[in-house]
């Protein structure tokens, strides 16, 4: 089967994020400038467009050999004959509860003897508050995993 490259993410969200990065980036270079303090700042500044461009680039990519969960500082490649299943997983915080969804995979044994551990990566870039958002996402992703 063919599976179309696609991504899932919060464009809103990771919006919003990437022009307060880059508002802070050029507030940066600005101060840079005005009071002769260039090398530092404007490296701080490309530390925050850098910032800006991964803050764009989180959520889940689907590519015809699995998933890629990218987060902001990590990335996780999850091949199709791996994953198991996808559910959502309510952590408390400050804010509320806010429903994360979260992708169950096997880690192949490295012996015959050895069946494989079951891990969890949690996909944090597609959180919501609302159950019913995180629970769309969720469902997305079982699809996508009992398509392939």
């Amino acid at each position: 089967m063919v599976v179309e490259r696609r991504v899932l993410r919060s464009r809103g969200w990771n919006a919003v994020a990437a022009v307060v990065l880059l508002v802070v980036a050029a507030v940066c270079a600005g101060v840079g400038i005005a009071g002769d303090v260039l090398v530092g700042t404007v490296f701080v500044a490309l530390v925050f467009v850098v910032g800006a461009v991964r803050v764009w680039t989180v959520g889940v990519i689907v590519t015809p050999d699995g998933l890629v969960v990218r987060e902001l500082f990590y990335t996780k490649r999850l091949p199709w004959a791996v994953l198991r299943r996808a559910r959502v997983v309510p952590r408390l915080s400050r804010g509320g509860t806010v429903y994360n969804p979260t992708i169950d995979y096997v880690v192949p044994a490295r012996g015959e003897e050895e069946d494989g551990d079951v891990r969890s990566v949690t996909v944090t870039a597609l959180g919501a508050h609302r159950k019913r958002v995180a629970q769309r996402w969720v469902d997305e992703l079982d699809e996508l995993m009992r398509s392939t």
